[in-house]
């Protein structure tokens, strides 16, 4: 999408007489670089060049988006997840992008309206095989209610208790809210639990079809003027912002969240551990996170003010 790749353009600043690096390296799948090649043909092809100005130079890596990569002394798993919908013969497709596992750690999914099976797969199998939950997930929450192309906060709750990271952190914000309401958010969630129906009750919850968490099949104008009603009648006032999250989560009906898929083996293992009470805040631009040994033996811990006051039992 053009939100997350045309300020590739913007970089001229950065490579121009080698100011700052030479070249920018970009790692990218197969399907990506070809947009892109059309997009900025002149950052793949010198020929294509057309006028005088001053241009960006990069070095491009294309990977495969089945298979790890080996980056920066780092494994990182490219994880193909649904963003929206695209239409191919007049029929709905999913669009697809990337989110990623790095190292068995952390997982990083920034834009996702459905997890497919195969993630779900992947992200439970390094459970199994690592014995330890992720350190930290940074999941997309667009809003409140569930969105055609993101996830809404129900989904992002929900999936942050069935991988139990260290810490989870919600990116994506729209801009009808603030950042200190979704730090109250997140403690409330994290201090007191609420009720993502069934999530208490797991016997109930390996008896439905849960693999999935896609978005509710709603009218997406009627959904985003209810979502932008409800988020203003919050504007501004925390409590009343933790009060309405609180009650459209715990009111949304887990099989609208969930959707019907069937669920396998790792689905109902994943349940099994599921939790209802994670830690879950905000991120920012410029929030630095940090994965190790730290102050009071934290596991992981991060650069954001209210830290000192954060207690996660890591």
């Amino acid at each position: 999408h053009a939100d997350a790749a045309y300020g590739l353009d913007d970089l001229c600043a950065w490579t121009l007489a080698g100011a700052i690096q030479p070249s920018l390296d970009v790692y990218c799948d197969q399907k990506t670089y070809d947009v892109l090649s059309r997009v900025f043909p002149y950052t793949i092809d010198r020929s294509a060049l057309t006028g005088g100005g001053d241009v960006r130079q990069f070095s491009w890596h294309v990977f495969e988006d089945d298979q790890p990569l080996r980056l920066f002394g780092s494994t990182i798993i490219p994880l193909r997840v649904e963003h929206g919908n695209t239409k191919e013969e007049k029929a709905k497709a999913p669009y697809y992008c990337l989110g990623y596992l790095i190292d068995d750690s952390i997982a990083y999914l920034s834009d996702v309206s459905q997890i497919p099976p195969p993630v779900w797969r992947v992200l439970h199998s390094s459970y199994m095989l690592t014995g330890r939950h992720l350190d930290v997930l940074v999941i997309d929450c667009l809003r409140l209610l569930p969105h055609t192309s993101h996830y809404g906060l129900p989904q992002a709750l929900l999936t942050s208790s069935l991988l139990r990271p260290t810490r989870t952190y919600l990116t994506g914000f729209a801009h009808r809210t603030t950042h200190s309401q979704w730090i109250s958010v997140g403690r409330s969630w994290s201090e007191s639990g609420w009720s993502i129906r069934g999530v208490k009750n797991i016997q109930r919850l390996e008896e439905m079809d849960v693999l999935q968490i896609p978005p509710q099949d709603v009218d997406p104008y009627v959904f985003n003027e209810t979502s932008q009603i409800i988020e203003n009648a919050a504007s501004g006032d925390d409590f009343a912002f933790v009060r309405l999250a609180r009650e459209m989560t715990e009111s949304i009906a887990l099989k609208e969240i969930l959707g019907d898929v069937a669920c396998e083996v790792q689905g109902k293992a994943m349940l099994r551990q599921a939790s209802a009470t994670t830690w879950v805040r905000p991120a920012y631009d410029g929030l630095n996170v940090f994965i190790g040994v730290g102050e009071q033996g934290k596991r992981v811990w991060d650069d954001s003010p209210e830290e000192d006051r954060v207690d996660d039992d890591n």
